[in-house]
């Protein structure tokens, strides 16, 4: 007899009654995530009970007891949920904030992020129903990019930012980088001050705005250089240099070399 394949990653969207409850004590051998999407669910924390509402997400690492249930306080629970073994790539991803010994719980600052990881979520259910050799494959490839997301909310990750106006700012500077966006213009985006934007801005990345923004017009700047054939002029204007020279000049304060070099540089 043919030995059939077993899936290891399960992605589920469930909307469950007063009559739902899971309980695990000893739990499985791999990862689970559940992400509420609306209502109220409930999870046991040692001897106690924890609340679950909506852009809030539980990470049981391999053998947790699990203990969740739809809460009767308000009698539906709606969430996506995942099995899986995760990569290697992604175990950077699975350092979440504990509730209790490997039970990790994260909050999504914003509404986008709740969106952006339901969209992840989806595109790895369904990529588990397609008839395909590499539907696993397909759907470890959304999850990772769903707990990408989630890393974006870690407060455990030194590398960025949770507080949500500065996220907006940073967010906002991106999509306007090549139209050179003043300060006043991304404080007033991210529904702050100038002042109070450029102190907590500092304090959340380590970095002043116009640091930041400079930074990143250079690493767009590399990015051009070395995979396109666009012209050092256009380059600049897309980047937010009106000027083409005082873009070199910059560019070379930040690389030891002119724009022209490093391309020649790279492309060999």
């Amino acid at each position: 007899m043919k030995k059939l394949y077993r899936y290891e990653t399960t992605v589920g969207h469930f909307i469950e009654n007063m009559s739902y409850g899971i309980f695990r004590p000893h739990g499985r051998d791999d990862y689970l995530v559940i992400l509420t999407l609306d209502g109220l669910g409930q999870i046991g924390v040692g001897d106690d009970f924890r609340m679950l509402g909506k852009g809030e997400a539980i990470l049981y690492h391999p053998n947790c007891p699990q203990s969740y249930q739809t809460s009767p306080d308000v009698g539906h629970w709606e969430f996506f949920w995942s099995h899986f073994h995760p990569s290697s790539q992604m175990h950077p991803f699975l350092d979440w904030p504990e509730l209790a010994p490997g039970l990790g719980y994260l909050k999504l600052p914003e509404d986008q992020y709740l969106e952006a990881i339901q969209q992840d979520f989806e595109a790895a259910r369904l990529a588990l129903w397609r008839p395909l050799k590499q539907r696993e494959s397909l759907a470890m490839n959304r999850l990772e990019a769903a707990f990408i997301q989630f890393d974006i909310a870690n407060p455990n990750n030194a590398r960025t930012t949770t507080d949500r106006r500065i996220l907006k700012a940073m967010e906002w500077a991106y999509a306007h980088l090549g139209e050179a966006p003043s300060i006043q213009e991304i404080a007033k985006a991210a529904g702050l001050s100038v002042s109070h934007l450029g102190a907590l801005f500092r304090k959340e990345t380590g970095s002043s705005v116009t640091t930041f923004i400079e930074e990143e017009r250079m690493r767009r700047a590399r990015e051009m250089l070395e995979f396109s054939q666009k012209p050092i002029g256009e380059i600049a204007l897309e980047i937010g240099y009106q000027d083409p020279f005082y873009f070199s000049n910059r560019f070379r304060l930040h690389h030891q070399i002119s724009p022209r070099a490093y391309r020649s540089q790279r492309i060999g």
